[in-house]
């Protein structure tokens, strides 16, 4: 790509990732700063990944930053690795850590990041596809780095964002104020920016967003318009029962393997779950109904298609969730 355009975000994204530290502190494992492995940090888009980077970054002294979802490195490829490298020694000297943001959007990037690594680099990367993650980190990297996933807020730590101090035994004023938060977040979810906002509208754009460009651009799904449907129609059922062959029958999807392959990319893009209902019997589990949940009860409150307040599946969802 443009080495002059390269240069100006990566100088623009600097200043940007280090300018904003007001945010609240997420849990990680010890080992993902401890370990000289790959940190691999993968969640759903706009969980707070690059959140969480910052405050690793806050344990560092030097690294360099570089941020894949930014529409000026569309035309990014594997071989510009190595002219980044040259402008970061230029500009930087050398640092000895990398944090990458979204960088399954270069194709080949796990090959630099293995020679990184091989080099004596310690290297943090994110990324909205578990699949496109794993299964690059499996054939390239095995056995060379860890890996950490990241949810939207639950319920303590929408507390922690509001300040508000939780008491195993509250006053009656206290619980009155404790129910009264625990309903918000029932209606909003845990998305830092939406326990922000409380913005409805936001919610609807972040779900278009991963729909489209984490799962029907990257994965080339051409009947979009079934995909939709099905995706629209799995988060208004969270919490029930469903199963391949009826879904095909309600959506008029041509086989029963591909709404199986369309659930898969939802997965993967951390936007639903599937879990099998529980028999000793790993036959029965296979063949029985299962159920779907939500990354996100806010989703399910202002994107899905519902007639009436469903909180005992709500409810569900979120103790899954946790």
């Amino acid at each position: 790509m443009d080495i002059n355009k390269l240069k100006q975000t990566i100088i623009d994204q600097k200043a940007v990732f280090q300018g904003k530290r007001d945010f609240l502190p997420r849990f990680f494992s010890t080992s993902l700063f401890e370990s000289k492995k790959i940190a691999a940090i993968t969640g759903v888009r706009r969980s707070g990944k690059s959140t969480l980077l910052r405050q690793i970054a806050g344990q560092c002294e030097n690294y360099y930053y570089l941020n894949f979802e930014d529409e000026r490195l569309l035309d990014f490829v594997v071989n510009d690795f190595n002219s980044l490298l040259e402008i970061y020694f230029s500009f930087y000297g050398e640092k000895g850590v990398f944090f990458f943001d979204e960088i399954q959007n270069v194709s080949g990037w796990e090959k630099f990041v293995g020679r990184m690594f091989s080099e004596g680099y310690k290297i943090y990367i994110t990324g909205s596809n578990a699949k496109l993650l794993s299964s690059e980190l499996a054939t390239s990297l095995t056995g060379r780095h860890l890996r950490h996933e990241l949810y939207p807020f639950g319920f303590s730590e929408f507390l922690d964002y509001k300040k508000i101090k939780y008491e195993k035994l509250p006053t009656t004023a206290g619980k009155v104020m404790m129910l009264k938060y625990f309903d918000e977040f029932l209606l909003y979810g845990g998305f830092p920016e939406i326990v922000e906002s409380r913005n409805g509208e936001e919610l609807r754009q972040l779900y278009q967003d991963i729909l489209i460009k984490d799962l029907i651009v990257r994965f080339k799904i051409k009947d979009a318009k079934s995909f939709r449907e099905l995706a629209l129609y799995l988060l208004s059922n969270s919490g029930r029962p469903v199963s391949y062959n009826n879904l095909k029958k309600v959506l008029g999807i041509k086989s029963a393997t591909t709404v199986k392959n369309y659930i898969e990319y939802l997965a993967e893009s951390y936007l639903n779950f599937s879990i099998s209902k529980f028999d000793y019997s790993l036959k029965k589990q296979i063949k029985n109904d299962k159920k779907i949940f939500s990354i996100d009860t806010g989703l399910i409150n202002f994107v899905s298609f519902l007639f009436a307040p469903e909180s005992g599946r709500i409810l569900e969802n979120v103790v899954f969730l946790e």
